[in-house]
């Protein structure tokens, strides 16, 4: 279902020849001057729209499944630009404030500060995004950010890890780690290209979560539709890179 996304690994201007997508980026260059934002927001857009083409059956776009990818991807790019990050810094995890954690079944999880602050922890984390998309729409329920980690961290390991607590009708149709799988070597060079930044990364998705949290109010109830994108994410940020390039 996904692989017409962005085509694997393929340069995000595959569908766009070369003078139109160097206009779109000068365009986006000549906005940032009076918006800090701009790349993210387009990108967020991008990004949506695509998914929306590659995921539309004859029936249309499962909403909670489209909000599950955007929470799972938003997520993982919280580790991912950490670990790159530390990379670059020559310095190990531990060094940066990131624990890395070893279960009884042999898997590896990775849990700290800078991953919890791009989560939710500034003006521009998922879930101030999130819960500023709830708000807007007219509710205050938002998700429990520490609720959620906290079932997180109890359940590395385990079978429950990364099950999103959702009513079974409001359920999306696969799990984040297999979403993260699928789609993430795809998205990214869409991200690589829009967002150079890696502590911008995890912004994009929340912009993106926000459009989609606003296009399918009358589908799940905002409150629900943020809670599901949070239940996503925070699991998929404590994954080990390993179990998505294996």
């Amino acid at each position: 279902m996904f692989g017409k996304l962005f085509g694997k690994k393929k340069e995000i201007v595959e569908d766009e020849s070369a003078a139109k997508a160097a206009l779109m980026d000068a365009a986006i260059e000549e906005a940032r001057a009076t918006n800090p934002v701009a790349h993210l927001k387009i990108g967020a857009e991008e990004l949506v729209q695509r998914l929306l083409s590659g995921m539309k059956s004859e029936r249309g776009v499962h909403v909670e499944s489209l909000l599950a990818v955007l929470g799972s991807l938003a997520g993982y790019s919280c580790v991912d630009s950490v670990l790159k990050q530390a990379n670059a810094l020559g310095r190990s995890t531990r060094e940066c404030g990131i624990v890395d954690v070893e279960t009884s079944d042999g898997g590896r999880y990775y849990l700290g500060d800078p991953i919890n602050a791009l989560l939710g922890q500034t003006d521009r984390s998922l879930w101030a995004l999130v819960a500023g998309m709830v708000n807007h729409l007219g509710s205050q329920d938002y998700p429990d950010f520490a609720e959620i980690a906290g079932h997180v961290a109890g359940t590395l390991g385990g079978p429950d890890f990364g099950v999103p607590r959702v009513p079974e009708n409001h359920r999306p149709g696969d799990l984040p780690i297999n979403y993260v799988r699928d789609l993430w070597p795809a998205v990214l060079p869409h991200i690589e290209h829009r967002v150079p930044l890696l502590q911008e990364r995890v912004t994009l998705f929340g912009f993106a979560a926000q459009n989609v949290i606003q296009m399918g109010k009358d589908v799940i109830q905002p409150s629900l539709a943020g809670k599901l994108v949070m239940e996503c994410a925070v699991p998929m940020s404590r994954l080990d890179p390993a179990k998505v390039w294996a």
